[in-house]
């Protein structure tokens, strides 16, 4: 029973890691791993931003001024959310769950600072939906 509960969770997570996967080869998705994202200043006051399985486009925004507004669409084919926390690990916003499609926007008021944007559905940061929020002032 000790041994099976491990090799049956490892088969679980490597499940649902094999039906998550798009219809990318391996050499493109390499290549689009390769090829760090340009930060993104935001424009006319909305941040446009777009969640998919499992990144963040933009993986890193800079702003100015104390007002963020984000209009979140989700590309991917499962749900998501874009959710921002502060440097001491405070949830500081974030959208509902976005169905396939979906799209939102959310206001907030930030101080100057670096913020951690990610989708808080489990498991989804820790396979690479987490990116870089800087507001100046």
């Amino acid at each position: 029973m000790m041994i099976r509960l491990p090799i049956l969770l490892m088969a679980t997570c490597a499940l649902a890691l094999v039906s998550c996967g798009g219809s990318a080869t391996p050499s493109s998705r390499a290549a689009a791993a390769a090829t760090p994202a340009a930060p993104t200043a935001a424009q006319a006051g909305v941040t446009e931003v777009h969640v998919s399985d499992f990144k963040i486009t933009p993986a890193t925004i800079t702003t100015s001024g104390s007002s963020v507004t984000f209009a979140v669409h989700n590309d991917g084919p499962t749900v998501h959310n874009l959710t921002v926390r502060d440097s001491s690990g405070k949830v500081v916003a974030s959208t509902k769950t976005l169905k396939p499609g979906g799209s939102e926007t959310t206001s907030v008021q930030l101080a100057p600072g670096t913020y951690t944007t990610f989708c808080s559905l489990p498991g989804h940061e820790s396979l690479g939906m987490r990116g870089t929020l800087v507001v100046s002032e």
